[in-house]
């Protein structure tokens, strides 16, 4: 990731895609770092002027945060057992240890909705630049 602020966004993209593909043979779909691992790969393409690869990367971590956020209405509820990692000695219990984490993920889809948004008019706008610049030759 320290790539990424020396602007060497073609080794960020790199590092992480390799990342990606161990969290994917490893984690469940539903684990928020793949989401991470996703957002910071949109941000890298996005720094990169890679747009449509950014709004893929983006869109797969929305997809992972809900699964995610499926999986923890499903404890709330009382379908699903709680995951292997909550504390045991913890004073929330599972269903208020996942109605915290929902809220979490519900104030951050919002804003990586925000991003594809801004990206796509990015794109829309690029394209038309591009259209008006080919009429007026």
């Amino acid at each position: 990731m320290c790539d990424m602020f020396v602007e060497q966004y073609d080794q960020a993209i790199s590092d992480m895609t390799d990342c990606l593909n161990i969290q994917q043979c490893l984690l469940p779909a539903d684990n928020r770092l793949m989401a991470e691992t996703r957002y910071q790969l949109g941000l890298a393409c996005t720094f990169d002027k890679r747009y449509e690869a950014a709004v893929v990367h983006y869109r797969a971590a929305i997809t992972v945060i809900e699964a995610k956020m499926k999986r923890l209405s499903q404890v709330i509820t009382g379908e699903m057992p709680p995951s292997a990692d909550v504390d045991p000695h913890g004073f929330d219990t599972p269903q208020q240890l996942a109605e915290k984490e929902m809220d979490e993920l519900a104030n951050i889809v919002p804003d990586i909705l925000a991003k594809v948004g801004s990206l796509l008019m990015i794109q829309l706008l690029g394209y038309h630049t591009k259209y008006i610049m080919v009429i007026h030759k």
